[in-house]
């Protein structure tokens, strides 16, 4: 969860957290897909964001501060937390 001055946001990130101990590890570029799936209408409702980022010793995670609003994701009426979790899909490619 992150804020800004007017809305509070879902904040998703994906850290490599082994990488920092691996000798002369060089990086690597990856495409992140990173999906809240709808559990009732995921092919229409679901929120996507997808980013390509080059990983180093020195820019392990990468993700999105501002994913989605906090509203979005706990109003009852849009469904995505039917009992209370949410469904997050991460693709790496």
């Amino acid at each position: 969860q992150t804020r800004t001055p007017n809305h509070q946001s879902f904040a998703v990130f994906l850290d490599s957290k082994h990488m920092h101990s691996v000798p002369d590890w060089g990086g690597c570029s990856a495409v992140l897909e990173l999906t809240v799936v709808h559990p009732t209408e995921p092919y229409s409702n679901n929120v996507n964001k997808s980013v390509q980022h080059n990983f180093t010793t020195e820019e392990g995670d990468w993700g999105f501060t501002n994913f989605m609003p906090l509203a979005t994701l706990r109003n009852p009426e849009k469904g995505y937390l039917p009992d209370g979790t949410a469904t997050l899909q991460v693709t790496i490619r």
